[in-house]
């Protein structure tokens, strides 16, 4: 696939979900609703990615040993959690929340997208005071100013899109986009509350479909796709085997905030487990999103009066060059 081989993106991923949700929601055979999925209309990325799936099933294989087949190109999370819930026979609910967490995803890009584009406009309004202020002083023509200028743009930018690309060919885009954010603040956090997230759901829906619970715990955690939660949770297994309630099993790991705990204490002690198990996936995805989204607007408040501020002083320093060579040419003359 060219430079096509690595992860499918968010847009595409949210695509395949919505579509495989909603043809399992109508009892549509699995087949037919790959079919459904990479049939007209569908990106192009999908259409190359879903036939191999397609023939491991019709040769006899599982959903999950298919999708395997092009874990190349399908994101972690989602071979994890369509893995556990097909052995807990609950796809159709697994294609559910994976389409709400990719669609959810595809409009925090977007947004992103859209507040990205005030920044980006100061930043051509910066090369384009350069530009003029360059003309200005400048003794060649201006064609070959300009030529000059455009090459020195070219120029500089071009070592960032070769790493981007190569890293992009390679599939190592997203593994050093995820190392960075799991290391650094304020994604670490982030990452771990979506973790979280995964975690309580795929629980949820498990021990709905009647796992045991050390096996549901083990194979909720593998869904989180992030190595430090993952082995957390794990050791809540031996302590639930032991004979230790879900709630101490699951505060020993200290991987829970203090509301999420007493949420699945309730939900033991009630007898409602399965129900407070999704509303403590709810609650901490709410908190998630709200702590990005006031992430978001803080950054980007603070970003564009920051670029303001520089291009304003870089034209001040230009002046005062250009006033400071003036005084030094009419004092030697």
């Amino acid at each position: 696939m060219g430079l096509l081989s690595r992860k499918l993106g968010v847009k595409t991923m949210a695509h395949f979900c919505r579509v495989l949700a909603q043809s399992s929601t109508g009892f549509v055979q699995i087949e037919r609703a790959l079919e459904l999925a990479a049939g007209p209309g569908a990106p192009a990325e999908l259409r190359r990615t879903v036939p191999p799936i397609l023939d491991r099933i019709k040769q006899g294989g599982s959903l999950s040993e298919a999708l395997r087949v092009q874990q190349r190109y399908i994101p972690d999370d989602f071979l994890e959690l369509v893995s556990a819930a097909e052995r807990g026979g609950k796809v159709e609910v697994a294609f559910q929340h994976l389409a709400h967490d990719y669609e959810l995803r595809l409009e925090f890009m977007r947004s992103m997208a859209r507040q990205l584009t005030y920044p980006l406009l100061l930043w051509i309004s910066f090369h384009v005071i350069s530009f003029w202020q360059g003309l200005m002083t400048t003794v060649e023509s201006v064609e070959m100013y300009t030529l000059r200028f455009a090459w020195a743009t070219f120029l500089s930018l071009l070592p960032l899109l070769v790493v981007y690309l190569a890293l992009r060919h390679f599939g190592l885009l997203d593994k050093l986009c995820y190392a960075v954010a799991s290391r650094t603040w304020p994604w670490r956090g982030i990452l771990h509350s979506i973790a979280l997230v995964r975690f309580f759901r795929c629980l949820a829906m498990l021990l709905e479909a009647g796992l045991a619970v050390p096996q549901a715990i083990e194979r909720s955690a593998a869904t989180t796709v992030n190595p430090r939660v993952r082995a957390k949770l794990a050791q809540a297994v031996p302590l639930v085997q032991q004979g230790a309630s879900l709630t101490r099993a699951l505060e020993a790991t200290g991987m829970l905030p203090n509301l999420a705990v007493e949420m699945v204490r309730t939900g033991e002690f009630a007898g409602r487990l399965e129900d407070l198990l999704k509303k403590t996936a709810q609650y901490i995805e709410e908190g998630a999103y709200h702590y990005v989204r006031m992430l978001q607007y803080t950054f980007f408040a603070l970003l564009i009066p920051a670029i303001l501020v520089l291009i304003i002083l870089r034209a001040l320093a230009t002046q005062v060059v250009m006033i400071f060579l003036q005084v030094r040419d009419m004092l030697s003359g």
